[in-house]
């Protein structure tokens, strides 16, 4: 494309600038990247690492995630998902993603003990898949979480938002692995749990500065520290007006400003706006 001198973009969210950077191929992959005519990026932490790759400022557009705010009617519940777990009477926390170390369940699993000690009717939710699952079964077994942590496995998306509203906080410590090249570009499962109400304990790590607002939106913490992580939770699992203050705010603010149509129309103007700089 650029010896046919046809413009092109790059839409980049995190890991795929920062793996490459260990790659035999990183000249190239920068290069290309340089000199993009325009370059999306999923975050403000995402946009700086493009800065720090040689990108300039100019081409750099900050263009988060949207997601469907529509209301959708499902045959499932929120009733139904705690009577399938047996969690009809308890305290729910929930973390929806794949099960890598990025993401953050081995701290939220290590913070249990804790977070008991004051809730004892607490129970942990896992939505998803991966690598991670028998190394964070051995954990829960070694700390004897086993009758507080439920795997749920892949779940459907026309069921998800059910689990989201049987939480009562949804939970999710992603953090940095640098050399790895790992981070957590932004986040959407914050909105999607925002959209529902629900208050979130966030790792203060990458994009995801971006996704939840500390003290409005949620609660940003030490994503490699399992007290701070225990206190919040306890923090937004015993104060019910906070609870509802965050989720409510939340719900507001991806509405206003994280439909999918908006974000599609945001792109949309950006384009326009290029290609008539550029005819």
């Amino acid at each position: 494309m650029r010896l046919k001198k046809i413009p092109y973009g790059v839409c980049a969210h995190g890991n795929d600038l920062l793996t490459p950077q260990s790659r035999f191929y990183r000249h190239l992959f920068n290069y290309l990247l340089q000199n993009a005519k325009v370059v999306f990026v999923n975050s403000t932490p995402t946009s700086g690492i493009a800065k720090s790759l040689g990108v300039k400022s100019t081409k750099i557009h900050v263009v988060q995630p949207g997601i469907d705010t529509t209301t959708t009617i499902s045959r499932i519940t929120a009733e139904n998902i705690k009577q399938h777990y047996g969690i009809i009477d308890k305290k729910c926390i929930l973390t929806v993603g794949r099960l890598v170390v990025r993401k953050g369940h081995d701290i939220v699993i290590q913070a249990l003990p804790k977070v008991l000690k004051a809730i004892p009717d607490l129970h942990y939710l896992i939505v998803g898949t991966g690598a991670h699952e028998e190394s964070l079964k051995s954990l829960i077994c070694n700390l004897g979480m086993e009758d507080h942590v439920t795997f749920a496995g892949f779940v459907p998306e026309e069921v998800l938002g059910a689990y989201y509203q049987a939480c009562d906080v949804f939970v999710m410590v992603s953090r940095e692995i640098p050399e790895k090249g790992d981070i957590e570009g932004f986040g959407i499962v914050y909105l999607e749990a925002n959209l529902r109400g629900k208050p979130i304990v966030a790792g203060h790590s990458g994009g995801v500065t971006d996704a939840v607002v500390h003290g409005k939106t949620g609660l940003l913490v030490n994503p490699t520290d399992p007290n701070e992580v225990a206190e919040s939770l306890v923090n937004l699992l015993t104060d019910k007006q906070l609870a509802e203050q965050l989720g409510k705010a939340g719900r507001e603010r991806v509405l206003k400003n994280f439909s999918s149509v908006k974000t599609s129309q945001k792109v949309q103007t950006i384009l326009s706006t290029e290609i008539e700089n550029n005819s």
